[in-house]
Parts: C-alpha cells; structure tokens; sequence
C-alpha cells in the first residue's frame, strides 16, 4: 500500500508542480541556494526543475543500497524520489534496473532509454564532484553505467526476443567501452540471441566488433569543429603522439600528449601547454572577450593531465569534420658512422678492415701457374736424367 501511496504522491507533486520537499515531512534536509551549488552543475540541474541536488543524490543513495539488498520494492520507492528531484542519467539507469528485475520489461526499456539520453549531456570524466559521485568507474577509467544501460538495454530487448534490437544495443554497449567480451556469451539475459537461428552470425558480429575496438582507428587523422567559440581539432599521429589546437577567435594555444586506442577508448595523457595569451593588465576597457588585449606574449608549460574520449563522439558528421593525413614517409637508414674520435687506433682499422670491400682471388690463374710450374718442374728433372 506504502508503495502505491508513494507513487500516487509522486503523480500528483508532479503534475501540480509542488516542490515534494514541502510535502515530505520526514526529510531533513535545508535546501541549498544557488551560490553552493557550481554554476555549471546548477545549471545542468536547474533545467529539470531540481532546486535540491543533494536531497535527490540522498533518495539514490539510499535506492542503491536497498537494491544491492535485493529489497527491490523499497529500492523503486527511494529511486521515484531522487528523480522527482533531479532526473539523472545514472538514477533513470538504477530504475530500469529495478523494473527488469521485477519483469517490467517495456518500463525497463523506457527506462534505460531515458538514461542514455540524459547521460549525452553529461560528460561523466569533468572533475565536478557533483557528477563524479554519481558514477563508479572501471580498471580503465570508464563510467560503468554508460555502458551498461546500452548492454542492459540489449538485455531487455533479448528477453521480450527483439533480437536484432538486442544486438544493436550490445554492440553500442562495446562501442562505449564495456570490456567484458566473455561475459556476454554467458549471460542467460542474453540466451534468446544466441540460440535463436542467427546466434552464430549474432556471436561472430559481437566479436569482430570487439576485436575492430582495439584497431587504432585514429592515426592519421584529423577531427575538427567548426571554428568560433569553443572551436578546436585533434590530430592523430603514427609515432602515438596527439595535438589538440585551439580554434577559438579568442584562444591561441594548443596541446601535445602521448594517446592510447583500446576498447573503442581514446586515453589521452597531456604532457605540455604552449601558445599565446593577453598580457595581465592590458584587456582593453568596454570589452569582456578573452582575446582582447593590446599586449600579447608566449607561454610554455608542462602538463599532467589525462581526458577520455569516447571514438563514436568523434565520428558524429554533424559535429566532427574528419580529415586524413598523408603518413609520414619513412626514412631511409642511414650508413653507419664510424666516430674516429671516440674509438682507438687499433680498433678503426679493425672496424676498417671488416667494412672494406674483399677482392676476388683469380683461382684460375693461380691453378694454370700451379699446372705450367708442375710441369716445368717435371721437364727439367727429365733433362738431367737425360745428362747423367
């Protein structure tokens, strides 16, 4: 009954638009005004009608801990707060998570659905703590729950036999970095996929697309967006070194750092920071944009910085120009150097020796002289018998 109370609750505050904190008496919580909250963060937060994060991020928490209890009713009803509060990515996620394993399966799609849409808003790699603590991460860095709403979702899709729904879903789940490629073989959410009439081709499909994400699909390339502002490019190398350039009117500056392509992953680790900057003081009165400043000078500094990019960001036509480079052209290797100064004597005319070219032994000559003084030799043994 508490259950459907809840829900009927959460319906009405949602339709009439009543801030449910002035309803639920047994949350204790102040709310916090804009100024505690990052701008950023409030903003994110501000469009769903959120006036408290950390009351939402609360309910979560408390849903998270219920649903690795297996107590799945009271982890819905914790779940259906926080989004009343804040419609997240990860807690749309959790709520499809609860409705699959209660067997609502189309609330479960719709669900994870909602998550992955939510989710392309957010980057789960800014250092806001915010958004970080709403996400966990695996040995590679990557954001589980992006990944998994699409692998849940192919879940979803396998058990009602919306088989090739379930295939594009998996994949996409790979494409985002999930890296358990044995697992999916074994997962009986996933049996109606692989013993249907097609399982081979679904199986082969899984794998080739799991081998091609650790294909370097970057080098020599460049991927580009418009100019203006935030304007920027990547460019790929052979040597695993990777250039970010500013194409911002107002920023003159760009990167250079060592880069990693696995698991559909680009892990790029920035080393270094050089460009040209306004010189402090000198911004001319009656403007606020960045590049205006009557005195400009250079700056050089090291990095240690690391950003994740996900390969299929890169790929999206309508926001990447992408661009192929001519490969460097390789150079020939060059003949060995003998540095006299630094070797004795002895040793360059041993060096000397070995590298000079062999002169080819007239064999023939030497077996005709060896035959001719044979039989000279012979002849005039004879000639002196002769005389005795």
């Amino acid at each position: 009954m508490k259950k459907y109370f809840n829900r009927i609750v959460l319906l009405a505050a949602i339709l009439t638009g009543i801030n449910l904190n002035l309803i639920a008496k047994e949350i204790e919580i102040p709310l916090l005004t804009k100024d505690k909250l990052l701008w950023s963060d409030y903003h994110i937060y501000l469009l769903d009608g959120v006036k408290n994060y950390d009351i939402s991020k609360t309910y979560y928490d408390m849903a998270l801990q219920y649903y690795r209890n297996n107590d799945i009713e009271n982890a819905m009803v914790q779940i259906e707060w926080a989004l009343s509060y804040h419609k997240h990515g990860v807690y749309f996620y959790l709520y499809g998570d609860c409705l699959a394993d209660i067997g609502e399966y189309k609330n479960a799609e719709q669900a994870y659905k909602k998550a992955i849409e939510k989710n392309e808003y957010i980057n789960p790699y800014d250092t806001y703590p915010v958004i970080k603590n709403l996400f966990t991460y695996d040995a590679n860095g990557i954001a589980r729950e992006i990944y998994f709403a699409y692998y849940n979702l192919g879940c979803v899709y396998s058990l009602q036999n919306k088989l090739v729904e379930s295939l594009e879903y998996i994949i996409l789940a790979i494409q985002h970095g999930y890296p358990n490629i044995n697992y999916i073989f074994k997962d009986d959410d996933l049996l109606n996929l692989f013993h249907s009439a097609d399982g081979e081709y679904y199986k082969n499909t899984i794998n080739k697309m799991y081998k091609d994400g650790f294909v370097n699909n970057v080098v020599n390339k460049i991927f580009s967006t418009p100019e203006g502002w935030g304007g920027h490019k990547y460019e790929f190398f052979e040597n695993g070194r990777v250039f970010r350039d500013s194409l911002d009117y107002n920023s003159h500056y760009g990167r250079g750092g060592a880069y990693e392509f696995k698991n559909w992953i680009i892990f790029i680790h920035w080393d270094s920071e050089s460009g040209i900057r306004g010189v402090e003081g000198t911004m001319m009165r009656g403007t606020s944009a960045a590049g205006d400043y009557t005195e400009y000078e250079s700056f050089s500094n090291d990095l240690d910085e690391r950003e994740i990019i996900l390969y299929q960001e890169l790929i999206q036509k309508d926001y990447y120009t992408i661009e192929t480079r001519e490969p460097e052209p390789q150079p020939e290797k060059p003949a060995p150097v003998i540095e006299s100064q630094q070797l004795s004597s002895s040793k360059i005319l041993r060096i000397a020796k070995k590298q000079a070219p062999r002169e080819q032994i007239p064999w023939k000559r030497i077996c005709l002289f060896i035959g001719i003084t044979v039989v000279l030799a012979i002849g005039i043994n004879v000639i002196k018998k002769r005389k005795k």
